[in-house]
């Protein structure tokens, strides 16, 4: 994009990809007076966040999440709806998580995290011990500090880097780096609050989020903790639900969200974006596109050639760990399954050694969400079997799209 977006109520603008973060944009532009053109590729909106339908074996159907499963900062999209003049409440349904994640180690020991956060004091207390305990309760207060000093300029920035955040702030960021821990690396920093290590597991996970391994990121990325301690929500329908209110919102206001629709490649004319040329031949003419893909396709040549040279190529060392995801349907009746499920691997070191080098772990752990169950479900045991929508997940090479997997 090479203009503000403002503009009068005839502006338009394209958006390439019907993802979350397509439609969200584009319902924000629609706010701002300006008409967005959303173009999916696929058959729905949603992007990852699809849903896969298949028959087990039996005349039911069943509808499994292929991609994120839960929201957090859900005030984020509250406010993107009521600038809409929407409410986000009246357009899904949202509940929130007790249980905001089961966890299981080899050796037996299960631990849960609650939403509240004493009531995971105490489930640490019983786990671990006293000691452990108190490094939980000073872990989170850590992890709170951390948020509260990068949120503004870290997480709600559009572009956060340390030289970005300077320029917008001064030399006022200073102390505010300095209290977010980055100098020290994630393991690091969970290690000097847990002598466990199955905790240190635990809280490491959450650098997995953000495609990051828990050894080499920066202790910065354990406010993870803290924004999910703040609230986990499920939606009514999976993610997708959110996916197809959002694009309901665009189209009320006047916008268009087209699917199966291609974009071969950007218009460009004298360094100037002009718009879109799609597969067939049609031209969408705006000087404002938005693009809501990955920027290394944008680098691999997937939108024309002079896309492809206006992005700086990705080196291997850029890119974040990649996953390997499975949707199935599975008899899980006499499992202790909550929503979330995580099931450690023995050797937490090797598992990232063994990612960093190019393979997958060959003790991986693996998550797993029940998307059927809720904090405490009660399943039918007169149905047998019983067959429940499950996604697994787990970590895999940067370059898994571009080896093969060992």
């Amino acid at each position: 994009m090479n203009r503000p977006m403002y503009g009068t109520a005839k502006t338009q603008a394209i958006v390439v990809g019907a993802g979350i973060g397509g439609l969200s944009a584009a319902l924000k532009l629609t706010t701002l007076g300006i008409r967005p053109i959303v173009v999916e590729r696929s058959g729905s909106v949603g992007g990852k966040a699809s849903r896969i339908t298949f028959s087990p074996g039996t005349d039911e159907e069943i509808s499994v999440d292929q991609g994120p499963t839960v929201l957090t900062m859900l005030h984020v999209f509250e406010q993107l709806f009521r600038e809409a003049d929407a409410n986000l409440h009246e357009r899904v349904t949202c509940s929130p998580a007790h249980v905001l994640a089961r966890h299981f180690w080899p050796d037996g020991s299960q631990l849960d995290l609650f939403s509240d956060l004493n009531q995971s004091a105490e489930a640490i207390r019983s786990f671990a011990g006293s000691q452990e305990m108190n490094g939980f309760i000073k872990y989170h207060q850590y992890a709170e500090a951390i948020y509260e000093n990068v949120k503004d300029v870290f997480i709600f920035a559009p572009k956060p880097s340390p030289i970005q955040m300077v320029k917008r702030l001064g030399l006022s960021i200073v102390p505010k780096m300095m209290k977010a821990d980055f100098r020290r690396r994630m393991w690091s920093a969970l290690s000097s609050h847990f002598k466990d290590e199955r905790l240190r597991q635990l809280f490491g996970r959450y650098a997995t989020y953000a495609g990051n391994n828990p050894f080499l990121t920066p202790a910065t990325f354990n406010l993870i903790a803290h924004v999910e301690q703040r609230g986990v929500w499920r939606i009514q329908g999976g993610i997708q639900a959110l996916a197809h209110a959002l694009a309901d919102l665009i189209i009320e206001r006047g916008g268009e969200v087209r699917t199966e629709t291609y974009v071969e490649e950007l218009i460009i004319e004298k360094r100037q974006i002009n718009g879109v040329r799609l597969h067939g031949g049609e031209r969408l003419l705006s000087d404002i596109v938005i693009f809501n893909g990955d920027a290394q396709a944008l680098s691999a040549g997937a939108l024309g050639e002079q896309a492809r040279r206006a992005v700086r190529p990705f080196t291997p060392q850029q890119r974040s760990l990649s996953a390997l995801t499975l949707c199935a349907a599975v008899d899980a009746t006499e499992a202790p399954l909550s929503h979330h499920n995580v099931f450690f691997s023995e050797d937490y070191h090797k598992e990232f050694q063994e990612l960093e080098s190019g393979q997958l772990p060959s003790d991986p752990t693996i998550y797993l969400c029940a998307q059927n169950r809720h904090d405490e479900p009660s399943l039918d045991p007169d149905q047998s079997p019983f067959f429940e929508p499950a996604l697994t997940l787990v970590n895999a090479p940067a370059l898994s799209d571009v080896q093969p997997l060992s």
